[in-house]
């Protein structure tokens, strides 16, 4: 059974205030959830973000837009631009 979770909840005050029932919910019911009409995706679980983190040729850690709620509620992006590349990368070197 797939449940709907609606995307106007990912910058919904009340859940930026208390965020723990939101996570639970996606722990639980889509540890990697695309927000519904928006091309945002959530990774919440530890073993999601390591994941993705892990992958830097797959996924993108580009900062190029914040996010903020439309007219509707859910969350749109709003692009800055290119300031800098990844946030993310492999490195050469082992860590120490």
């Amino acid at each position: 059974m797939t449940t709907h979770i609606p995307g106007t909840l990912v910058l919904d005050p009340d859940v930026l205030d208390d965020p723990y029932l939101f996570y639970d919910r996606l722990h639980r019911e889509a540890p990697v959830w695309q927000v519904p009409g928006t091309e945002i995706f959530v990774a919440s679980t530890f073993d999601t973000v390591a994941d993705a983190t892990a992958r830097v040729a797959d996924f993108s850690s580009n900062m190029r837009c914040l996010l903020y709620r439309d007219e509707d509620g859910l969350p749109a992006r709003l692009p800055f631009g290119d300031v800098g590349g990844q946030t993310l990368r492999r490195s050469s070197t082992p860590p120490r």
